[in-house]
């Protein structure tokens, strides 16, 4: 491997031409890390809270706190929160998808969202990588 291509005369008895004749481009590429910047959305291996789906949801049941104006009125239902996971496992970029619900319902999803611990990040080609994720949260009042 050199700086410049040269086709030298027979070869070991081989025609230089023969060595040149072949269907590829005759350049070896290098293995190239990925772009900590990039955000996949689909990995070989997606990103996990630290225990599992069982942590996970056990995690939102105990720090998710039911705002009392949404109690007052009524308003229930499922919140879609967006969020990264980085290369790292830290949450980043948290918002809302979807339609509003109001009465404190998305900032409460975001704020718990936002505290969560670190992720096992997601990896792709033995890399780890940033990753988006939805996570649904649901609201319900108890009758």
């Amino acid at each position: 491997i050199g700086l410049s291509n040269t086709i030298g005369d027979d070869v070991n008895g081989v025609e230089s031409d023969l060595l040149t004749s072949g269907t590829g481009t005759g350049v070896v590429d290098l293995y190239k890390a990925p772009d900590k910047d990039k955000v996949f959305d689909f990995v070989e291996i997606s990103p996990s809270f630290p225990g599992g789906q069982e942590a996970l949801m056990k995690y939102l049941s105990k720090n998710t706190r039911f705002p009392h104006v949404a109690q007052e009125n009524g308003v229930s239902g499922t919140v879609f929160i967006q969020f990264v996971v980085d290369y790292e496992g830290n949450i980043k970029d948290v918002k809302t998808v979807g339609a509003h619900k109001g009465a404190g319902l998305e900032e409460e999803a975001m704020r718990v969202v936002k505290s969560m611990p670190k992720w096992k990040p997601g990896r792709q080609n033995g890399q780890n990588v940033s990753v988006q994720f939805n996570l649904p949260i649901n609201f319900r009042l108890q009758e």
